[in-house]
């Protein structure tokens, strides 16, 4: 499913971003990755998106949400980010792979930690609402 069809207050995993290369490098640098979790906020009547990932509130247009493709967040995925790990913190810069400070429970990688922070949230508000 894209972005745009995703649903309001569930977590959802990035499976692909189809866009063209110079919006693509903007929505990653923002940390829109490829496995990243992200939890859709709203729509507005205009069709522009709003979106929490890592941590931060982002918002798009409709257009470009019908090109982030996106899959529901499995237990697996929402242990992994827990963790805070920092795998796709580390791409791009040449090495190939996450630079190692997001190791165990939230780590120190404030990506990790905001994660964390934000994970724990949508857990404590589905068990409110069971």
């Amino acid at each position: 499913m894209t972005l745009k069809e995703a649903k309001n207050g569930k977590l959802y995993v990035v499976e692909e971003s189809t866009i063209g290369q110079p919006v693509k490098r903007r929505l990653e640098a923002m940390g829109l990755i490829e496995g990243t979790l992200i939890r859709k906020i709203n729509q507005a009547l205009d069709g522009s998106i709003i979106f929490m990932v890592r941590g931060n509130r982002l918002a798009i247009g409709k257009e470009l949400a019908d090109y982030i493709l996106l899959r529901e967040a499995l237990d697996s995925d929402l242990e992994r980010g827990r963790r805070g790990s920092c795998r796709d913190h580390g791409r791009g810069r040449g090495h190939g792979r996450g630079h190692g400070h997001g190791r165990g429970f939230r780590g120190t990688c404030a990506r990790g930690q905001a994660l964390g922070k934000m994970l724990d949230s949508d857990l404590s508000g589905m068990e409110d609402k069971n």
